[in-house]
């Protein structure tokens, strides 16, 4: 991607209403009645942004590290000509089923040990017996970064783990833009200064999108060839 446009007004005119059949109740009701808010505004949640930036890209890899319940993962996959991979290190997914261009994988995505199939459904991962999922092949964790241009960063929000994942990043050259979430984090309302600390250290190219994004801190990295990128902030 060359050019990325980031506008209130532009991103909360994107339709997320087409994932309406895939969520929970819960993600339905706005973060300010105790939701997940996946219809919130931008500035508020994220969601939007990330359907917007996977409009930028064409038939490639988006890489969702951090699956949790899996709405980043939708968002994600807004854009149908991608195939979104979503890792976690354990299944939490709350979503019912999932868009034919979402893979769910379990595993530690750092590890050559490769990542296991998951789904969205409890109701496709057995038949009698035999888990359906583990006929499956598993995929190598280190290849799919490679092969993505497009990543969203979401895990354990404690600095090191975030420093880990960006020194590697740095070390294999990778080419890309990386989407870190929770910059701001707060713990039971009180600051984590280590992921605040994290974000400072950062000496690629970095824009804070957190007006346009996740109210908890969101911010982009350029990495590589993808340093030229041109951010508007509008």
């Amino acid at each position: 991607m060359k050019t990325i446009n980031l506008s209130n007004k532009e991103l909360d005119r994107i339709n997320l209403s087409r994932f309406d059949d895939y969520l929970v109740e819960h993600y339905r009701h706005p973060h300010t009645n105790g939701g997940y808010g996946f219809y919130d505004k931008s500035g508020v949640e994220h969601y939007s942004m990330l359907a917007y930036l996977s409009t930028l890209v064409d038939n490639e890899v988006i890489l969702d590290i951090g699956t949790f319940l899996g709405g980043s993962a939708l968002a994600l996959s807004y854009n149908k000509t991608n195939t979104v991979i979503s890792v976690d290190i354990e299944r939490q997914i709350e979503i019912e089923e999932s868009p034919f261009n979402i893979d769910f994988r379990i595993g530690n995505i750092l590890s050559d040990e490769g990542l296991v199939k998951s789904s969205a459904s409890t109701n496709i991962t057995t038949s009698g017996l035999f888990n359906v999922e583990s006929l499956i092949p598993k995929i190598n964790g280190p290849e799919i970064i490679q092969s993505s241009n497009l990543i969203l960063y979401d895990t354990v929000h404690d600095g090191a783990t975030e420093k880990e994942f960006h020194d590697y990043l740095i070390k294999t050259n990778w080419d890309g833009v990386c989407i870190w979430d929770d910059i701001l984090y707060k713990h039971n309302g009180s600051p984590r200064q280590e992921m605040q600390d994290f974000w400072h250290s950062i000496d690629n190219p970095k824009i804070d999108v957190t007006k346009y994004a996740h109210h908890t801190g969101t911010g982009l990295v350029l990495y590589g060839k993808a340093s030229n990128t041109k951010v508007n902030l509008l």
